[in-house]
């Protein structure tokens, strides 16, 4: 009895997961709009400047999953740099059912916001998130995104870094 009841539990988890899970939406690529091996260049007040070599560029595609590991992926994209680790850069959003998650890491230093009641699956997610993302840490750190351009300005160890277009 106890082995049948196993087998019918786990069955059904099975195929509550096995699913259809949609690509990244094409529409939101835009906030991180790179592509490998692009420089990105940034300068702070003092005209010192800091770039970064894009070396990794992912965006998920369509697939279907079974098991439960899976259940939980969402589309997503990506973005990295791994030529120097005194300036590494890392990038992704996260699609969910209602919210965009958004976590860049520069240096040692992370940036992270949910932007919620936003199905970035919709047609008009761009309309309710908008043409930039600002977000600010734990430490007071700010970083913006613009869309079609990325990553245009941050703030780390007291110092403003402006992108150099």
């Amino acid at each position: 009895m106890i082995i049948l009841l196993a087998i019918i539990v786990t069955s059904t988890v099975f195929i509550s997961c096995n699913k259809k899970v949609p690509a990244f939406p094409q529409e939101l690529t835009a906030y991180f709009p790179y592509t490998s091996g692009q420089v990105l260049v940034f300068n702070d007040e003092e005209g010192n400047e800091m770039s970064f070599t894009i070396n990794n560029m992912y965006i998920s595609q369509e697939g279907s999953y079974k098991g439960c590991a899976k259940c939980a992926w969402s589309p997503h994209m990506e973005f990295e740099s791994v030529s120097n680790a005194a300036n590494y850069i890392y990038g992704c959003l996260y699609a969910n059912i209602d919210n965009l998650q958004v976590n860049i890491h520069i240096k040692s230093h992370y940036f992270s916001d949910s932007i919620f009641c936003v199905n970035p699956l919709a047609d008009e997610a761009i309309t309710i998130i908008g043409d930039s993302i600002e977000i600010t840490n734990d430490n007071g750190e700010k970083i913006v995104i613009i869309r079609g351009k990325g990553i245009v300005k941050y703030s780390i160890d007291n110092v403003t870094w402006n992108l150099v277009e």
